[in-house]
């Protein structure tokens, strides 16, 4: 385990594995789920990692999304506290 401990720097707080899962309900609208783990290595310990969201296609290169996050860490400077998030914004390709 020292040799991973070596290549990875502590102030990089996770590193894990996701499964999503997506739909797409119409040409204009998609959503998905997600869970996975993490590893926290500057405090040891495995985290729970879930969330789903929606997508809403606007415009052939805008999109507007709505995410909700589920962590059972979710605070570096509170060991083991859980994190509840929603994100909602816009992407545009140019």
């Amino acid at each position: 385990m020292d040799l991973v401990s070596n290549l990875i720097e502590e102030r990089i707080s996770r590193h894990g594995f996701i499964l999503t899962l997506s739909k797409k309900f119409s040409p204009h609208l998609s959503g998905y789920v997600y869970g996975g783990f993490a590893r926290e290595f500057e405090f040891q310990q495995t985290e729970g990692l879930a969330g789903a969201g929606l997508e809403a296609f606007v415009g052939p290169r805008t999109a507007l999304f709505l995410n909700i996050d589920y962590s059972t860490s979710g605070r570096a400077g509170s060991r083991g506290a859980e994190a509840w998030s929603a994100t909602a914004g816009a992407k545009i390709s140019f």
